[in-house]
C-alpha cells in the first residue's frame, strides 16, 4: 500500500506534464534530457518519500521522526537517480539524442536510475530503522 499508489500518481502526473512541456511545447524551451531530469528526479523523491512515510506510519514511528525518515529516504533516492542519470548522460546515453529511441535510452536510464533509487532509499530506511526501532525483547 505504500509504493503502488504513489508510483501510479507520479506516473499520471509525469504523463500530464510531458504532454504540456514536450508535446504542446507550453513550457520552457529546454532540451529533452534536461526536461527529463527536472521531471523525473522530483518524481522519484515524491514516490520514495511517500512510500517511506506510509512504512513509518505502519511501524508506529513517532510523527517527527517519520517525517525526517521520509525526507531523508526521498533525498537519498532522488540523489541516486540523479547520479545515475548524469553518469549515463556522460557515458553517451543521452535521453532525446539521435538514435536514443532505437537504443531505448529512456527505458535503460530510467530503469537503472530506479534501481539505484530503490537501493539508496532502502539502505537509508534500513540504517534508520536499525538505529531507532529496537526489538521488544532485547
Amino acid at each position: 500500500m505504500s509504493f503502488g499508489p504513489s508510483a501510479i500518481v507520479a506516473g499520471l502526473v509525469l504523463t500530464i506534464l510531458e504532454g504540456i512541456v514536450v508535446q504542446q511545447q507550453r513550457g520552457p524551451a529546454l532540451p529533452i534530457h534536461v526536461v527529463y531530469g527536472l521531471l523525473f528526479v522530483p518524481a522519484v523523491f515524491c514516490v520514495a518519500s511517500s512510500a517511506t512515510l506510509v512504512i513509518g506510519t505502519g511501524l508506529r514511528v513517532r510523527t517527527k521522526m517519520r517525517w525526517r525518515l521520509a525526507l531523508t529516504c526521498g533525498l537519498a533516492a532522488a540523489a541516486a537517480h540523479l547520479i545515475v542519470y548524469q553518469a549515463m548522460d556522460k557515458a553517451g546515453w543521452r535521453i532525446g539524442a539521435p538514435d536514443a529511441a532505437r537504443r531505448a535510452t529512456m527505458i535503460v536510464v530510467t530503469s537503472l536510475g530506479a534501481l539505484a533509487a530503490a537501493l539508496a532509499g532502502g539502505a537509508t530506511l534500513g540504517y534508520f530503522l536499525s538505529r531507532v526501532v529496537r526489538p521488544e525483547n532485547s
